[in-house]
């Protein structure tokens, strides 16, 4: 009998794709799974829609609004299956997607298996594709320098997050997905599949200061928090945990440029620089907030993105 997914789909007001999200799920190759549909007091349409659905599909109403984090911690508590997989409300998967995933986590002891995603606009046009560039194994070397895993294609094995006393934490507001599989990387070895599983739909104006405010908390709160999971993590990956700790700092700046607090923004940009070129060159530039905030527009940073790979690729090839 195969293992069965336990897929979590976690909803405020997002009946707008929530019919292509959850067809996704149905669609699969691989049929051993069940949906925990976490409704975080939704208003819209999205309840008669999730509930037009038969019942491999569990519908739960949440009492109060709650964290993203909190919702999908909640969520995990209803599953049955063996593995957890997630979904949100604007993105799909391709029908092989769990099935290339459980056949290559079949008879191993990975405890997450990731896969690649296209990255969209909001009316479906394609930005990027990106696939995992780290080796199966033990990644948490890799994901402290570079974190790499989206929120659309991950899957993880339940009994790590019980054995381990892992799962999603109340007190993160707007990198739930770094810290739990940050912590994961501290107790199990994790697995790729180097081909796009699924599309990530971009939604720009989602992306606000508010969210960034507490990008640098929820990052130095997850490094210390691995540091009490491996308390050798420091001598083990110094280069590593040092630059991750610089990532925070450098979120940190990016919100105090976003509140015009230039000075204390090229303070923080001034201890950091010496940790890479791009810290380097974006010390420079935090001395022309125009050219700042260009170079921080989610589309161009994707745009730019998009363009590298492709002449990496291009390069590869001859």
């Amino acid at each position: 009998m195969d293992d069965k997914v336990s897929v979590i789909i976690n909803c405020f007001n997002g009946d707008e794709y929530l019919r292509q999200a959850i067809e996704s799920v149905y669609s699969q190759t691989y049929q051993n799974w069940e949906i925990i549909f976490w409704d975080n007091c939704s208003n819209d349409n999205s309840s008669s829609i999730a509930n037009s659905f038969d019942n491999r599909l569990k519908y739960f109403f949440s009492k109060k609004k709650t964290t993203l984090s909190e919702a999908r911690k909640l969520a995990v508590s209803k599953s049955t299956g063996k593995w957890i997989a997630f979904l949100d409300t604007d993105d799909f998967w391709f029908e092989d997607k769990l099935l290339l995933q459980m056949e290559k986590l079949k008879n191993t002891n990975f405890i997450v298996c990731y896969g690649g995603v296209n990255e969209v606009s909001e009316s479906g046009r394609l930005i990027r594709s990106i696939v995992p560039k780290y080796p199966d194994g033990n990644q948490l070397k890799d994901h402290l320098k570079q974190f790499d895993i989206n929120m659309v294609t991950p899957i993880i094995r339940k009994k790590a997050l019980e054995e381990n006393n892992i799962n999603f934490d109340e007190k993160i507001v707007a990198s739930e997905e770094y810290n739990i599989f940050m912590k994961l990387a501290c107790v199990g070895e994790f697995c790729t599949i180097n081909k796009v599983l699924g599309v990530w739909r971009i939604r720009l104006n989602s992306l606000t200061n508010q969210s960034i405010a507490f990008w640098s908390k929820d990052r130095k709160y997850t490094l210390n928090q691995l540091k009490r999971i491996m308390p050798n993590i420091e001598e083990k990956f110094p280069e590593e945990y040092s630059y991750a700790l610089a990532t925070a700092d450098y979120y940190e700046a990016r919100f105090l440029i976003d509140s015009k607090k230039y000075f204390q923004a090229r303070q923080i940009m001034y201890k950091i620089k010496t940790y890479s070129f791009t810290f380097f060159f974006l010390w420079l530039i935090s001395y022309v907030p125009f050219f700042w905030n260009v170079l921080h527009e989610e589309s161009v940073k994707r745009f730019l993105s998009a363009n590298l790979l492709r002449k990496s690729k291009t390069k590869n090839n001859n």
